[in-house]
């Protein structure tokens, strides 16, 4: 189900204005992004309050019930994993299009919510990120000596490295990514592969380890410990890049860290994915297995290639920032609350929205 948090505008009589963002859960990944957007907030005479873990909360009613403030919504535009013809999108597509304005994640969800008719002068486009500052300055602390401390305690062998990080859950093709490693290791006799994670499919990753002196269960890691680990890999395997916590942003984690991932074009990644260029900051194959392997045999042996996607992470993760989107807010906000509320022009009963 889509996470669709609202945003509520409200601009009273006092000078200070102010902002209510209400969503479901405040994972641990936003809280430094709104900390910094209280304060940018502040500066420009803007309060804020974050609202969460209510499922009391419903969008509807200030939605089509209150025109006396600003609302706006945030979010993808759709379900990207659902069925776009089902009653639970067609009304979600339909009531999307009733907001002052939208706070699209990506270009992609920009798209899909001006589908519905909403105005393109009612929108902002986050380049949704996480604080990738903190993930590079990890990345830049980690020394050759902490890298082979690593090496020796996992007990690497190869040069040629690959790295998963994220649940080990069915959403995430577990199996897919063994098949593949199995193909890789074929073709690329010094092949490890480590992965960073925990889920219902621990004991299958545990029991291919075991089969596969190569393949290392490193469990959940964090912060710098993960950051360094991640260093020791020429590239990163993500079948699909869809994560219930974090959508989609190991792709940013990819950038932050100069490992390209490698993908494939299964249908089920979250919007983040639209930062992905495919041989150019990371590589999206047919989704087969052997494509799959092929794609990352190629990122390990092409040293050209290899090269350059490596410089175009660098490139992206200047792009992708959590500064950057604080500010895309910021100027959401500001011009959102210099236009009238256009929901006071809507018919409540409009004509049907085309939700493919």
């Amino acid at each position: 189900m889509q996470k669709k948090p609202l945003v509520n505008f409200i601009a009273p009589s006092a000078v200070l204005r102010a902002v209510l963002i209400v969503q479901r859960r405040l994972s641990h990944y936003r809280v430094l992004f709104f900390e910094a957007l209280r304060l940018a907030l502040n500066q420009r005479g803007v309060s804020l309050r974050v609202a969460h873990e209510n499922k009391l909360v419903c969008n509807l009613f200030p939605q089509f019930l209150n025109t006396s403030v600003r609302f706006a919504l945030w979010g993808h535009g759709r379900n990207l994993q659902g069925s776009p013809t089902s009653l639970h999108e067609r009304f979600r597509c339909w009531s999307a299009e009733r907001a002052d304005w939208w706070f699209a994640y990506t270009d992609r969800s920009r798209d899909v919510v001006l589908q519905s008719g909403f105005p393109f002068d009612h929108f902002t486009v986050l380049n949704n990120s996480i604080d990738t500052c903190s993930v590079a300055e990890l990345r830049a602390a980690v020394t050759p000596e902490t890298q082979l401390r690593l090496r020796q305690k996992i007990g690497l062998q190869g040069a040629n490295i690959g790295v998963y990080v994220g649940s080990l859950s069915t959403e995430k093709r577990v199996k897919f990514m063994l098949d593949a490693a199995v193909k890789v290791r074929l073709q690329v006799p010094d092949f490890e592969f480590l992965m960073i994670g925990a889920g219902p499919h621990t004991p299958l990753v545990a029991a291919f380890c075991q089969q596969h002196p190569w393949a290392h269960a490193l469990g959940v890691q964090r912060g710098a410990e993960m950051v360094a680990l991640v260093s020791l890999a020429r590239v990163m395997l993500n079948p699909s890049v869809l994560n219930p916590g974090a959508v989609g942003l190991t792709m940013v984690d990819s950038f932050a860290c100069q490992v390209p991932l490698f993908t494939t074009d299964c249908g089920l990644h979250g919007p983040e994915i639209d930062c992905l260029i495919s041989f150019e900051n990371g590589v999206m194959t047919d989704n087969s297995v052997a494509a799959y392997s092929d794609a990352v045999v190629q990122g390990l042996t092409d040293t050209a290639l290899g090269a350059h996607l490596q410089a175009g992470c660098a490139l992206a993760a200047e792009r992708y920032t959590m500064e950057g989107m604080v500010e895309q807010f910021v100027s959401g906000v500001m011009r959102c609350l210099q236009k009238p509320v256009r929901r006071r022009r809507l018919a409540f009963f409009a004509r049907p929205v085309n939700a493919s």
